[in-house]
């Protein structure tokens, strides 16, 4: 076949498809799928990846490939077929889909990092040690000729060897020096006992289920277990059988603060066989972890949302916990679901994917309850552990009593208690910030964001008001910048100001927080886990990430600050994400011998959500909600689409948004439903405007055509030019 299909590097709609080039006879061994080319494009070369062979140009004369750009970069066949699927299934560009694949450091289209190498010393086969002079030099040798090598650094700084004395043995040709690659792991390496667990009768009965499937049986696992059940050493039984069988694995991880916790749970598992891929990591990591990988040298790739990716070479199973959580969502472009990623993944490489949570996202459970999943359950802690008894706090009662401090009376009087003890406490608030808006108490007027016309967050500890959405900062001043007024006052709370509260109480408390605003530089997240799980810690206050898998033998209370607030967002998911949200936070105290306590803190105690969340009833509250979705046509019964026009600000008219509205209208069938435009609920940015068209129907490829038909029409109409940008979000869990 001696044409190649190219795909162009050009982020471009009309450009994604693959171009036909000769391949010249000097480069016909050399280039394969995967190679990376430059070619002729135009009036200029550009660069590209071959994505086929082919014996037919077609009707067209193509044109001779230049060169090869990266000769020892071969882009992996599985993952080309997966950004395929992936470009058509989210509307994605296929190029932008192959860059997502490939991290920093390695590098598509350019030079790569070189591996980091360090150099190590031997005794040189024809050294006689009784023939050298001096105590230090005899010394090395003796060593040598007992272990083999040493590096330089070890030599040096944990033997105590004389660098001169290494050196002149060097020069003199008795000690041979060469550099050896040394892999950059990204995580610190964890030694300790890996303890022999006893399976529990529930953990025997799914592990019996899943290794007994027939063949022909390829459906993805969900495993619905409650918080607490075990289903970690469900994980590490089924990577030990993928490693024994010569396969690799694929373990994905929610959030990038539980990587202190897995990374030493499978390192002791999996000694040297274990590699972490997520987007803290340096460049120079994420090389070495990524060839660790592709080589086989790593047998299990421990990551996020992007691990996914990952290039193994034989992989066995894929591994997503807490798979309910909206990280696995990739918001930015090129937009994706992790989920949908690595179930493609398993089914072209016939291998296990298995999903496990708590509360499982709607549309999993869903589609476990018709058979689309393999549903199984696992209804009991380990060790019969109870789940945490739960107090829900009427916060009205509260205030009606006098009381208006943010941390209700019971919780303090629990937090004492635990104090006394010397037992961990769990305070949990989703907010960030001091304080979550400012007011003249004068004139009324509040702070807000000039790009994104939101309430700007008061952060003490600064002395700034910032916007959580677009990160734009301004110093607080004392006065009021509409009318000169000093009444200035202080609304709602975020972690920052909770944590001064809980100081307030309990000054000689070690108290530790763990969000965004606190976790921004590299180690973070290891030193405040390393201080709660020595017990350093005795109340961690947290935001969501803390939500996620964290385990505390000694963490025995849980405070829910602010039940009900994420119950009033502007999306029909709220009130999942807050039953998902009590559970998990709830589900992290009482997890060894004593059983846990939960204060729930809320202004809507009667509240279906708050009620099944307060049990921890997923059965109950599912059958809740998918009555209210199924009423409403929402997913997990429908498919969701948003069409985002983003554009300068007052671009649009109302006659352009009616014109808008009658394209897709006229184009859909009876069965999709037309939203919009709408403002976007983060409406402003900067100098731009977000308007949304939202369209709901049960077949998502008749709405995928559509949404092509309607963005025609628009062209057609002369609505859309260069000032407006058209996004694509399916099936999106972002609130826009």
């Amino acid at each position: 076949m001696p044409y190649a299909e190219v795909l162009i590097n050009r982020k471009v709609a009309a450009l994604d498809r693959p171009f036909t080039y000769e391949i010249p006879p000097e480069l016909f061994d050399e280039i394969q799928i995967g190679s990376t080319v430059s070619v002729p494009f135009g009036n200029t070369t550009v660069k590209g990846i071959v994505i086929g062979m082919t014996d037919d140009p077609g009707e067209i004369t193509p044109k001779y490939i230049d060169d090869i750009v990266n000769e020892t970069f071969l882009f992996p066949k599985d993952l080309l077929e997966l950004a395929e699927y992936l470009g058509e299934y989210y509307m994605n560009p296929k190029i932008s889909m192959l860059h997502a694949m490939i991290p920093r450091g390695v590098n598509l289209f350019g030079k790569a990092l070189k591996p980091k190498t360090e150099p190590y010393v031997s005794l040189a086969p024809w050294t006689e040690t009784s023939n050298l002079r001096g105590e230090r030099q005899k010394e090395i040798a003796a060593y040598l000729d007992s272990y083999g090598e040493i590096s330089l650094h070890e030599a040096v700084h944990e033997k105590g060897f004389s660098v001169s004395a290494l050196r002149t043995l060097v020069k003199k040709g008795v000690l041979l020096k060469e550099e050896r690659p040394v892999r950059r792991y990204g995580f610190e390496i964890h030694s300790g006992v890996e303890h022999d667990f006893q399976l529990t009768e529930e953990q025997r009965r799914i592990l019996h289920t899943i290794r007994s499937r027939g063949h022909d049986d390829t459906r993805p696992i969900l495993l619905h277990g409650v918080t607490g059940s075990g289903k970690t050493e469900i994980y590490l039984r089924l990577v030990t059988d993928v490693i024994s069988q010569g396969k690799q694995a694929i373990v994905l991880m929610p959030e990038i603060a539980l990587t202190p916790q897995f990374v030493t749970i499978f390192e002791r598992r999996f000694p040297g066989k274990v590699v972490l891929m997520h987007s803290r990591l340096s460049a120079g990591e994420r090389r070495d972890a990524w060839y660790a990988a592709r080589s086989g040298e790593a047998a299990v790739i421990l990551g996020a949302r992007s691990a996914v990716f990952a290039p193994v070479n034989c992989l066995g199973i894929i591994i997503m916990d807490e798979e309910h959580e909206d990280s696995y969502y990739q918001g930015n472009a090129p937009r994706f679901h992790a989920r949908e990623a690595a179930a493609k993944r398993c089914e072209m490489t016939e291998a296990l994917f298995l999903m496990g949570s708590a509360t499982p996202s709607l549309e999993s459970y869903h589609k476990g309850l018709i058979g689309e999943y393999q549903l199984l359950t696992m209804e009991r802690r380990v060790n019969d552990v109870p789940l945490p008894t739960v107090k829900v706090v009427d916060m009205r009662e509260e205030l009606k009593s006098g009381w208006t401090e943010v941390i209700s009376r019971q919780l303090i009087e629990e937090m004492n208690k635990n104090l006394i003890q010397k037992q961990q406490t769990l305070l949990f608030l989703n907010r960030l910030g001091s304080h979550t808006f400012v007011s003249c108490r004068d004139c009324g007027f509040v702070h807000t964001c000039p790009n994104c016309g939101i309430s700007l967050v008061y952060y003490e500890s600064r002395n700034s008001l910032r916007c959580n959405h677009c990160d734009h900062e301004v110093k607080m001043e004392d006065t009021c910048p509409q009318c000169n007024g000093r009444r200035i006052r202080y609304f709602g709370l975020g972690t920052e100001g909770l944590e001064k509260v809980v100081k307030k109480f309990f000054p000689n408390a070690v108290v530790d927080r763990l969000d965004s605003d606190n976790t921004k530089h590299k180690g973070d997240f290891d030193r405040i886990y390393e201080r709660m799980k020595s017990g350093a810690t005795d109340i961690l206050i947290g935001t969501k990430m803390i939500t996620k898998g964290w385990d505390f033998p000694n963490l025995t209370l849980t405070g829910i600050i602010a039940a009900d607030l994420t119950l009033n967002f502007p999306d029909f998911r709220s009130s999942e994400r807050t039953f998902q949200t009590i559970t998990q936070v709830a589900g992290r105290c009482g997890r060894c011998s004593e059983q846990g306590r939960v204060i729930l803190q809320t202004y809507r105690p009667n509240d279906p959500v708050i009620l099944s969340g307060s049990r921890q009833d997923y059965g109950a509250y599912y059958e809740w909600e998918s009555q209210k979705r199924a009423g409403y046509e929402y997913p997990p019964f429908t498919h969701e689409v948003k069409i985002i026009f983003t554009t300068p600000r007052g671009y649009l008219f109302q006659n352009d948004l009616d014109q808008i509205h009658r394209c897709f209208e006229d184009v859909v069938n009876s069965e999709t439903e037309v939203l919009g435009p709408s403002p976007a609920i983060y409406r402003y940015h900067k100098e731009t405007e977000k308007w949304v068209v939202t369209l709901i129907g049960p077949k998502l490829f008749d709405m995928r055509n559509e949404i092509k038909e309607g963005l025609c029409c628009l062209k057609g109409e002369n609505i859309l030019d260069k000032n407006i940008i058209v996004q694509v979000e399916i099936d999106p869990l972002d609130i826009v």
